[in-house]
């Protein structure tokens, strides 16, 4: 994904909604416009986008939570990502795509998440 220039400011955005996941770990948060972050409020949203800028080349932000003290787990995040999106799709859950336009959730997820779930499958350690 390219660099993009903000021109106002925005909200630090829990990708996995607080009410999902209540823990702050750096992979889970997201750049978001004030308008955009009100209205998705606690719906599930933007996976490709978010797999692209933290799953695909962690690298870099996990260099800037380093330096900043951010916790941060990319493995756990992977897992928690999956595991919300199951919860979601078995529940019909309505996610954000765009202001007014809150779709239920499907299948069409994990075309996003492909060769992810049978990663997190290894992970049992992890109680979400």
């Amino acid at each position: 994904m390219g660099n993009r220039t903000c021109k106002s400011a925005g909200h630090a955005d829990h990708f996995i909604p607080w009410s999902r996941y209540p823990v702050d770990l750096g992979h889970n948060f997201v750049f978001s416009h004030p308008g955009c972050n009100n209205d998705k409020s606690d719906l599930l949203e933007h996976l490709a986008r978010w797999r692209e800028c933290n799953l695909d080349a962690p690298a870099v932000l996990e260099e800037a939570f380093n330096s900043s003290g951010l916790v941060h787990d990319v493995e756990r995040s992977r897992f928690v990502a999956v595991w919300a999106y199951e919860q979601g799709e078995q529940s019909r859950a309505h996610t954000y795509l765009r202001k007014g336009d809150f779709p239920s959730l499907d299948g069409s997820w994990r075309d996003a998440m492909a060769g992810l779930r049978a990663v997190a499958e290894t992970w049992p350690d992890y109680d979400c």
